[in-house]
């Protein structure tokens, strides 16, 4: 109960049924300074980042999706479903999101969430305008300093992490 996922990418198809993640299917902890890149389908239970985020541990931070997520039920940009304590700050999605049932650009479904979205997330706002974001407008107002721009274009000009 005390592992940590941090710095990692998916860059490849994701294809699965239940609990299915661009980064992992089940987050039970910390999953930080993550990205995906590529389309994620499943059934229920698909995420961008995780196909559910659970516990009183489990938290999301500092991470982006931009690859479609396809599934029926319980489909987010970010997590399918988030359940417990956890904490979710600083993401954004820019990826699209379709499903026929509990389908959201940050997450499909709450399920008894106590759990706090704090920092910012960015989901309604146009490719283009995150494209034009200066250094000061993704450290200060909208991300954090975790993220920068995408000065080498390998994420088609959105804000990337600081470690790419």
């Amino acid at each position: 109960d005390t592992g940590r996922i941090q710095q990692c990418f998916n860059n490849n198809t994701v294809e699965g049924s239940t609990y299915v993640g661009g980064i992992c299917g089940v987050n039970q902890n910390t999953l930080e300074n993550c990205y995906n890149i590529f389309a994620v389908t499943g059934t229920t239970n698909v995420g961008g980042i995780t196909g559910i985020t659970n516990g009183d541990n489990g938290s999301i931070k500092n991470v982006y999706n931009t690859g479609s997520i396809n599934g029926n039920s319980y489909i987010g940009g970010i997590s399918g479903v988030l359940k417990g304590k956890g904490n979710t700050s600083n993401w954004y999605n820019a990826g699209t999101v379709t499903g026929k049932s509990y389908v959201g650009p940050a997450d499909g479904y709450q399920d008894n969430y106590k759990g706090t979205w704090s920092g910012t997330g960015i989901y309604d706002l146009t490719v283009n305008t995150m494209k034009d974001w200066t250094l000061t407008q993704i450290q200060g107002v909208y991300l954090n300093s975790y993220f920068k721009r995408d000065e080498s274009v390998v994420n088609n000009g959105l804000p990337i992490l600081n470690w790419q």
